[in-house]
């Protein structure tokens, strides 16, 4: 653990270094004093030969757990937010009914969502169309390509509160690669949802264009900046 203190190997930076330190101790003290979550499951998990993962092992997934858990669904919801603030008509039909907000939700999965990419190693030579990928390769999987495949699903390209068969998008993953923070994403951009939308009679952009930043990143798809007006 020291490694992830100081900041060598791969956690540079003062904040990794901090944040290193403050889920070590979590480690610690759920050996100690167990509770029912899932730091404590990582915490006291054993490989089938009775081992135990080593401390920084531990430390460098939960760090990943915390930031996919916090980032994703914040772009997620300013994703969101810019959506409904350049589209008036929508939001004012979420606004009269906002049981549609998982809906709307799944379609921004879909069409603006959080991940662009994800990464696999072929465990044994596959054929994918005419392309042989043999074994151990590494290969990019473009979620936002395939939640866009028009052989998939009809004008790809446009936002449809009633898209039919919505939830086939793979916005989180699929399978077992099912993102496990998925139903956590969805609750929590659920309620912050909800609460702007019954909390105001307008929300807009401040600053159109020129308010609003990406992230530079070739996996994420989110705003780094976004400005809006809430009108009450």
């Amino acid at each position: 653990i020291d490694k992830v203190i100081s900041g060598e190997g791969n956690t540079p930076g003062k904040f990794m270094m901090e944040m290193g330190a403050h889920f070590y101790n979590y480690v610690i003290d759920r050996r100690q004093n167990p509770a029912d979550d899932i730091l404590t499951e990582l915490a006291q998990a054993t490989y089938p030969d009775g081992s135990s993962p080593d401390d920084i092992d531990l430390v460098k997934i939960i760090m990943f757990l915390f930031g996919a858990g916090q980032d994703t669904s914040a772009k997620l919801l300013g994703n969101s937010i810019r959506y409904l603030a350049e589209n008036p008509e929508l939001q004012e039909t979420l606004r009269k009914d906002r049981s549609l907000i998982p809906t709307f939700i799944e379609e921004m999965l879909r069409l603006e969502g959080s991940t662009k990419l994800t990464f696999r190693l072929t465990t044994k030579t596959t054929k994918v169309g005419d392309t042989v990928i043999p074994a151990g390769k590494r290969v990019v999987i473009a979620m936002a390509a395939a939640n866009r495949d028009p052989r998939q699903w009809e004008n790809p390209h446009e936002f449809q509160l009633n898209r039919k068969k919505v939830m086939q998008h793979v916005g989180f993953g699929r399978g077992i690669h099912t993102c496990i923070g998925a139903p956590l994403a969805r609750a929590e951009v659920k309620i912050i949802l909800n609460q702007f939308l019954e909390q105001t009679s307008a929300i807009t952009l401040a600053e159109p264009k020129a308010g609003m930043k990406y992230e530079p990143s070739y996996v994420i798809r989110g705003l780094s900046e976004l400005k809006v007006n809430f009108q009450k």
